[in-house]
């Protein structure tokens, strides 16, 4: 709404000490992220909830429920299982008006990497269960809200009593991401999760995959993604791992200990991994299948790495392929690499012997499915 927009050009300039009607130009949105990247994480966490406060005054009623739709697992039809942490993705895209920027549209969306993974292995036609750690209060509400449309299979959320909030500044084909990392979780909710997953796991259809990533939420221990891969293998389903460049060493080592199906990274968060920096990498990929197989060889079936418009490139223990991506106009990056994800888990569901064949199908099609939800609009992904 216009009170919506004109709300939110005064409490920039508040937070830039400018005055409260001057108007907002590219150069604004570079001093507000300059700002924004100065705070501490909680201060990170305050200020993109003040974002949703102002943009979003009134909300949805407290009174709505997690939605748990009865179960109806199909063998045949890939699965998988989501294990998430939910986040509001704000999206403010301006235009440009006579006197500097102007906001074209401000929109809301649920984000976060398990949850836009599944979102996209949905729209393929998979199935898809959401075990997840719910925000508290109004937040919590507006994203069971928002998640409600794609129709899981189940919903198990877990109660936690701080959420996430990301916005995005989309400006003459520029994004400004504000990102924070969410309020902390306490050791009895991962506990309980993993309790919950130990319940879900044995239920799912054969060959179903677990996805999960990114950073491990503030709060919880260095051997919560071990915690989980351990649980979900024991009770025969495979685990896939976004990696984070936000990993500890130590993080890194028990997840690697624990050994995932398959580990997905771009170029700079596997050059973390591997300790090799990003510049003697992007132009030798027999150095990164070297470093990858280091990682498949304790364990890790596949490793995958995505190379942005170069494509992506997957190593096992025995083999190596590439795929080059397909040339499409650029609308946002945003959630490419979680398509990518989607689409190698819905070509790998059900294959218990991964052969060469089935590699290279699923990475051709993780790679066009990836680089064409970059040329969709951010609420959309390609089917």
């Amino acid at each position: 709404s216009k009170h919506a927009e004109s709300m939110l050009q005064a409490w920039i300039n508040e937070k830039l000490n400018r005055p409260r009607e001057a108007p907002v130009d590219p150069g604004t949105l570079l001093e507000l992220e300059k700002y924004f990247l100065s705070l501490s994480a909680p201060d990170k966490n305050k200020f993109t909830s003040a974002v949703w406060r102002t943009v979003s005054p009134v909300g949805l009623a407290d009174s709505a429920q997690p939605v748990r739709p009865a179960r109806n697992h199909e063998n045949k039809i890939p699965h998988i299982l989501a294990v998430a942490q939910p986040v509001l993705d704000i999206f403010v895209t301006y235009e440009q008006a006579h006197n500097g920027l102007a906001v074209a549209s401000i929109r809301e969306y649920v984000g976060g990497n398990a949850t836009n993974v599944s979102k996209a292995f949905l729209n393929f036609g998979g199935k898809a269960d959401l075990l997840y750690f719910r925000s508290p209060g109004r937040l919590g509400v507006e994203l069971d809200a928002l998640l409600k449309p794609y129709r899981f299979i189940g919903t198990e959320p877990v109660p936690v009593r701080g959420g996430r909030i990301n916005v995005y500044f989309m400006a003459e084909g520029k994004e400004i991401r504000l990102i924070s990392s969410g309020g902390e979780i306490s050791l009895k909710a991962g506990d309980t999760l993993i309790g919950k997953l130990g319940v879900i796991a044995p239920r799912l259809p054969a060959g179903s995959l677990l996805v999960m990533g990114n950073r491990i939420p503030p709060g919880l221990c260095d051997d919560f993604y071990s915690r989980i891969i351990t649980c979900a293998r024991q009770r025969g389903v495979r685990t896939c791992l976004d990696f984070s460049q936000s990993f500890t060493r130590a993080q890194i080592n028990r997840i690697i200990d624990a050994k995932p199906f398959f580990i997905k990274a771009n170029l700079a968060e596997f050059a973390h991994l591997a300790q090799i920096p990003v510049e003697r990498l992007q132009d030798d990929p027999l150095q990164m299948i070297e470093a990858a197989r280091v990682v498949t060889d304790q364990g890790v079936s596949i490793f995958v790495i995505s190379l942005g418009d170069k494509g992506a490139l997957l190593v096992t223990p025995d083999e190596a392929f590439y795929a080059l991506a397909p040339r499409v106009p650029v609308i946002s990056t945003i959630g490419a690499g979680d398509t990518l994800i989607a689409g190698l888990a819905y070509r790998l569901f059900g294959h218990d012997i991964v052969t060469g064949h089935i590699l290279k199908e699923s990475l051709r099609f993780g790679v066009s499915s990836r680089r064409t939800s970059t040329g969709w609009p951010r609420q959309q992904v390609p089917t």
